[in-house]
């Protein structure tokens, strides 16, 4: 099946939405989705690599938080450039992920937006605010929710705050503010 580009299924949620397209997850498929969301965090904090690209479509893409952009990939191209990630620049830096909203677009397609913070493998404290907010389109293909579209986009606290060098209270009053859910 063709993967759903990022900005098509953009386009998809804001007709949905202008439209009035409503439908409630029940509990067991919202499970399944943070499921799919939470295994990115678990599987980058055990470095494994494998169980990182089981949380994607066959043909996906994937836009990076520094706007490197893979279009029409696979899990096999996930694990090998994580594989490289995890052995190298981030083996010493796990994750925290958080779900902020998951909005449905249909029967089998949803929008999750996320947070996620890197930390210091080992570290005693949690990243008090997030780094990047996350978007993924999932799409349920064989009974399986897998994500076909995933972009993190840099938080630039600076540039919202109006301060190049913001102090950490700054960042997390606006955190507060903007996302919330961190906080839950």
């Amino acid at each position: 099946m063709k993967c759903i580009s990022f900005f098509a299924t953009l386009l998809f949620a804001t007709l949905f939405s202008i439209s009035g397209y409503s439908q409630e997850l029940n509990a067991s498929e919202t499970a399944a989705i943070r499921a799919v969301y939470k295994n990115l965090e678990t599987s980058w904090n055990a470095k494994d690599a494998a169980q990182w690209a089981t949380s994607f479509a066959p043909n996906h893409d994937n836009i990076v938080w520094n706007g490197l952009y893979f279009k029409h990939i696979g899990p096999v191209e996930q694990e090998q450039s994580h594989a490289q990630l995890f052995s190298g620049q981030f083996k010493d830096m796990n994750l925290r992920n958080v779900v902020d909203e998951i909005r449905v677009l249909s029967d089998d397609l949803v929008l999750l937006t996320g947070f996620v913070a890197g930390y210091q493998v080992g570290a005693e404290e949690m990243p008090k605010y997030p780094w990047h907010i996350i978007t993924c389109v999932l799409h349920k293909q064989e009974g399986a929710w897998k994500i076909v579209s995933f972009h993190a986009s840099d938080i630039e606290y600076s540039e919202m705050l109006g301060d190049e060098t913001p102090a950490d209270g700054q960042k997390i009053g606006l955190a507060k503010n903007m996302f919330a859910a961190w906080y839950n």
